[in-house]
């Protein structure tokens, strides 16, 4: 579950260096950090240990359908889905004006896509995997 969320007018998102437009009012929520897993598999007693990256998080954009970051967004998935390899890696960049935080990350994926269907309207949600974000937080100096 997310945290929370920014205020999308207080919160630019660069994506390979375009700027992400169109969010709704709660259209940007904090990152979610991927917790470890461990899972027994089998009668055989042998065990699986996945373990996601301590560092991982997750965000969640969501952006009208009719807004210039979700052309982006469904451009960029449509054609990572049509091409069915190996997941091509982007740069994420997130900065907060209000703030002065800054997160960013040179390897990021497009997990999730908008859902289509027909009679499908309204906001849609992209999910982004930062596998190694850097976050740089402002300094609150009080004079």
């Amino acid at each position: 579950m997310a945290a929370g969320t920014y205020d999308p007018k207080a919160v630019m998102v660069l994506w390979d260096g375009l700027r992400i437009e169109g969010f709704t009012t709660d259209g940007i929520t904090a990152p979610e950090r991927l917790q470890e897993t461990e899972t027994e598999v089998g009668s055989d007693g042998f065990v699986v240990v996945t373990r996601a990256s301590a560092n991982a998080e997750i965000v969640t954009l969501t952006l009208y359908p009719n807004s210039p970051g979700y052309r982006i967004l469904s451009e960029t998935f449509s054609q990572e889905q049509s091409e069915r390899g190996s997941l091509p890696v982007h740069t994420y960049h997130q900065e907060n004006s209000i703030t002065g935080d800054v997160m960013s990350d040179p390897t990021a994926i497009l997990l999730q896509g908008p859902l289509l269907g027909e009679g499908v309207a309204g906001p849609r949600e992209f999910k982004i995997l930062l596998p190694d974000p850097v976050k740089r937080y402002a300094e609150n100096i009080v004079a």
